[in-house]
């Protein structure tokens, strides 16, 4: 009977550890895996095609990636306008509405929860 006794304290023991380490675990995984908090702020730069206009916003397919966490060529991303975008064609100030559908452009921004910001958007010829 002490046998059994002894087994089964052993038994309940190592289930008990067993599950505290399982429990931690998905913790810290659900932690580092949850896109919403990623408060950090990473640059991104990369050569894409614009693929849909829309107001504040621009959806591009990324032709070439050379600077960003988690872009990857061939990547379709929302790239979304903010106050202090700048939009420059051969050093001239321009603006969302001189892009078109097709057109090659260069930018340069921030992912910021995983939202893309664009600090400047240049076409190029």
């Amino acid at each position: 009977m002490k046998r059994v006794a002894a087994c089964l304290t052993v038994l309940i023991a190592v289930l008990a550890v067993t599950t505290t380490a399982m429990a931690a675990s998905m913790g810290r995984e659900a932690v580092e895996i949850d896109p919403q908090d990623r408060n950090l702020t990473e640059p991104f730069a990369i050569q894409a095609r614009v693929l849909q206009i829309g107001r504040g916003w621009l959806e591009v397919e990324t032709v070439a990636v050379e600077q960003g966490a988690d872009v990857e060529p061939n990547a379709r991303l929302l790239i979304v306008e903010t106050a202090a975008t700048k939009f420059w064609k051969a050093g001239d100030p321009q603006s969302l509405l001189d892009l078109k559908v097709g057109d090659l452009v260069q930018i340069a921004g921030s992912i910021f929860r995983m939202t893309y910001q664009a600090d400047s958007i240049t076409p190029v010829e």
